[in-house]
């Protein structure tokens, strides 16, 4: 239960809301009661299923094919920090994020990488994980794996 609360305050701490806009939120919640918040989420999903289905789009929205363009442009940008600054391979480069994020979020708490296209599951991280927090925890493996590389050519000592 904890971890479906911290999943969805991560969603919200990710939007593009401003802090005065959440707390808007909060108090409108506060003075409406928890069941008519429940009622607008379901009134919401019922008019976005409406428009899929006079869409005839019968897929649900996680199993939507993705083209080459589809991506987001942070998980873009992330795969060009982990893959092409560090050379790392995409397994690696996934292998070493989702352990930093399981140490600071709980194992369990984030969609596991199952050799996937790789910048699919980054949007996927993206869903659940703040935008910022994701191109830190690249940056500092780009930092780490750069400081760590010995040179093919080093230099000579007297």
């Amino acid at each position: 239960m904890a971890s479906n609360v911290e999943r969805l305050l991560l969603v919200i701490a990710g939007s593009e809301f401003s802090i005065s806009e959440i707390r808007r939120l909060a108090r409108w919640i506060e003075a409406r009661g928890s069941e008519d918040f429940i009622y607008k989420i379901e009134m919401l999903r019922d008019a976005a299923n409406m428009d899929r289905s006079y869409l005839n789009i019968n897929e649900p929205r996680y199993n939507l094919a993705y083209n080459k363009d589809s991506y987001s442009e942070t998980a873009q940008k992330i795969e060009g920090i982990l893959i092409s600054n560090t050379m790392l391979t995409r397994g690696r480069a996934a292998q070493l994020l989702q352990q930093l994020l399981e140490d600071d979020l709980g194992k369990g708490s984030i969609p596991e990488y199952r050799r996937i296209a790789f910048k699919r599951w980054l949007d996927q991280l993206l869903a659940v994980v703040p935008e910022s927090h994701l191109l830190h925890l690249a940056n500092k493996i780009r930092n780490d794996h750069i400081t760590s590389v010995k040179s093919d050519w080093p230099l000579r000592r007297k």
